[in-house]
C-alpha cells in the first residue's frame, strides 16, 4: 500500500472512531445528531450499483445486503 492510501485509510478509521466520542461529548446518543447529519424519515434500499471490487472480479451492491459496507470515494488530479 502506497504513502497516500495509508494516509487516506488511516483519516478514515480514524473519523470513524472519532464519531462514538465526538456523539459522547455532546450527550447525544444518537451519533448523526452529534454530526448534524439528518436520517432519511423512511428507510430506503441502496441503489443497486455494480463496481469492481480490490480483487478485480465485479460485484453488486445487492450483493452485500444485510452485511456491513462501508463506501469510500475518492478522486486523483
Amino acid at each position: 500500500m502506497g504513502r497516500a492510501a495509508l494516509r487516506v485509510t488511516s483519516a478514515a478509521l480514524l473519523l470513524v472512531a472519532a464519531v462514538p466520542l465526538i456523539a459522547q461529548a455532546g450527550g447525544s446518543k444518537d451519533p448523526f445528531d452529534a454530526l448534524g447529519v439528518h436520517r432519511p424519515a423512511e428507510p430506503f434500499p441502496a441503489p443497486d450499483l455494480t463496481f469492481r471490487a480490490l480483487e478485480g472480479r465485479e460485484a453488486r451492491i445487492g450483493d452485500l445486503r444485510g452485511k456491513i459496507v462501508l463506501l469510500g470515494f475518492f478522486t486523483t488530479t
